[in-house]
């Protein structure tokens, strides 16, 4: 199979370049703007599902963001764009993710259990980050004066009458 776009293995997953997935689909926004808009809308979560990174331009110049995305986020955004091209690049990670597991199926009868529980261990160390900043939040609001609350319960005033 001929390589489309690059797959890395980084932490026990495999990732794909956000900047190389969005040139493949042939997406008319702009960059920036498409990546923040799927990640969002969707509720991606960064750790799980994607790691924004920093890449070091060719020239001299500023770094520009890149996301590290998971074959399954991947997929989903190329079945997102709803496009012939779309289509064809999630067909195209499907058919690596078998071939890979076929691999896996010879060297280590394991290794897609230890990807998986390596995904979750990544899952619960987010879910423990968010709750720890929810406890944080709820600590914090109940000490703040009433007074930071009254600009709030005038809006809804408006909003009721």
């Amino acid at each position: 199979m001929n390589e489309l776009i690059k797959i890395e293995r980084r932490e026990g997953r495999n990732i794909v370049s956000a900047r190389q997935l969005h040139q493949l689909l042939n997406v008319k926004t702009r960059f920036n703007d498409w990546i923040i808009y799927r990640l969002a809308e969707y509720q991606f979560r960064q750790g799980i599902d994607f790691t924004e990174i920093s890449v070091k331009p060719l020239s001299s110049g500023r770094p520009r963001t890149d996301y590290a995305l998971t074959l399954d986020t991947a997929k989903e955004l190329s079945m997102l764009e709803k496009t012939e091209q779309g289509r064809f690049v999630r067909g195209y990670f499907i058919e690596c993710e078998k071939q890979l597991y076929m691999k896996a199926g010879t060297e280590d009868k394991n290794l897609h259990l230890k990807a998986r529980y390596g995904d979750l261990v990544l899952q619960r160390c987010a879910i423990n980050r968010e709750l720890a900043n929810i406890r944080y939040r709820l600590h914090k609001t109940a000490q703040a004066p009433v007074s930071r609350y009254l600009p709030i319960f005038h809006q809804m005033a408006l909003f009721t009458a």
